[in-house]
């Protein structure tokens, strides 16, 4: 057998340097010194012989290599923590576990409530949340490794069961300062007069948008490229170029003003 010479700790690392695109601030995060987050992901890199992140002063980004293996990380992460908490139910004699994929605004906006009412009624069932993009939450599905998901309708799991849960609107988000704000509604054609800000190939947002320009005739052409709406709302204020989200993003978005885009 060959011998696995990775930690699980080594991927927690991997995990949120993905997520936080900066050494610093996973550093402060899992209460380790930078060297120490440093050297973890030299060690992985090396032990995979694969280059994972690509560093520059400003940012660190996922490689090709690295965005193949970020699904993998999170499903051995996962399933490690699954063991355990049913090791430490057996254990205890205690606890059931429930496990929701859903896409992060899904898992922001709509799921505290209702999980916050199903924990009062079974204070014993652990909670877990796994909030990706749309693929990965039908994969978590169709792996058992979640009890059910939540997302778009996707053509790419016709094995799986989906009912309507909730219907969402696009709107047009930009900057209070940007000319077309002074218009009480804006169509696509409108946005599509500045730089347009695209949330990367694969969110559902993103495809959704290349879909409805191309049902426009107005595919590509996409300026800038963000893969959470927070950022695209840093880069719009910035004065970077607009975007289209749907409404159940808006709140995880900081640009200042958004319109109904029709």
């Amino acid at each position: 057998m060959k011998r696995i010479d990775i930690s699980p700790f080594e991927i927690q690392i991997f995990l949120e340097v993905a997520a936080t695109g900066n050494f610093s601030r996973t550093s402060e995060t899992m209460a380790l010194s930078q060297p120490a987050v440093s050297r973890a992901i030299n060690r992985l890199e090396q032990r995979l012989n694969l280059r994972l992140f690509d560093r520059t002063t400003r940012q660190v980004v996922l490689t090709p290599f690295g965005e193949a293996f970020l699904p993998i990380a999170k499903r051995v992460v996962h399933d490690l923590t699954v063991s355990l908490d049913e090791m430490t139910s057996y254990v205890t004699g205690g606890s059931t576990h429930l496990a929701i994929a859903a896409l992060p605004s899904v898992a922001a906006r709509i799921l505290p409530a209702p999980l916050r009412r199903f924990h009062i009624d079974f204070p014993s069932v652990t909670i877990d949340i796994l909030d990706s993009f749309k693929g990965n939450v039908s994969e978590a599905v169709t792996r058992a490794e979640a009890d059910f998901g939540i997302s778009v309708e996707t053509e790419a799991a016709p094995h799986l069961g989906f009912s309507p849960l909730v219907r969402d609107r696009f709107f047009a988000v930009l900057h209070h300062d940007h000319p077309l704000a002074a218009q009480a509604e804006l169509s696509w054609a409108d946005l599509l007069q500045s730089p347009l800000i695209a949330m990367r190939t694969m969110t559902s947002v993103r495809q959704l948008t290349d879909q409805l320009l191309r049902d426009l005739g107005q595919a590509g052409g996409y300026a800038h490229e963000a893969t959470h709406p927070a950022t695209a709302g840093a880069m719009i204020e910035a004065g970077l170029g607009v975007t289209a989200l749907p409404e159940l993003t808006l709140e995880l978005c900081r640009a200042a003003i958004w319109f109904s885009a029709r």
